[in-house]
């Protein structure tokens, strides 16, 4: 099978995901950074809009001073409702890259799937972080997630 022709819809999936990250969370969290959590929910609140629930209760997380509290809830809320819509939408796709043993789907690093990550100071680190489950799955693609984020935190001593 040639799965070349299936790259430009992986393309467009990642970049529909992004986007919706961008769209969704970007606003809020950009917004407490430049003029704080208070003044945030003020000016929600000034213009008749809500926070979303999640998302407040990350927030209100990194206010108390818990980032990776927040961060997993974001990560969980990312994965969960902003972009399984999307892994819907390119099911085919993303079932094809799954299925794929060959070259074309693997990285440079022998026997690992492209989305697989290495967590490493070097460009080319071996340290992978394999991927336990379905690209398709949000709660797998959570569960990896929480994997990235504690071999971050056994790396940097957090």
């Amino acid at each position: 099978m040639d799965n070349a022709k299936y790259w430009p819809s992986m393309h467009n999936a990642l970049g529909k995901g992004n986007k919706a990250i961008f769209e969704d969370i970007y606003p809020a969290t950009a917004y407490r950074a430049r003029h704080g959590y208070e003044d945030l929910k003020k000016c929600y609140a000034a213009t008749g809009k809500e926070l979303k629930p999640r998302l407040r209760e990350a927030l209100d997380a990194l206010e108390r001073g818990d980032s990776r509290g927040s961060a997993d809830i974001i990560g969980d809320y990312e994965q969960k409702k902003i972009i399984n819509d999307v892994y819907k939408e390119y099911s085919k796709t993303f079932r094809i890259g799954e299925s794929v043993g060959s070259s074309e789907l693997y990285k440079w690093w022998e026997g690992h799937k492209a989305h697989e990550i290495p967590v490493s100071y070097e460009c080319g680190g071996s340290d992978v972080v394999n991927f336990p489950g379905s690209i398709s799955d949000a709660e797998d693609r959570v569960d990896y997630y929480n994997l990235l984020m504690d071999k971050l935190e056994s790396k940097e001593g957090w």
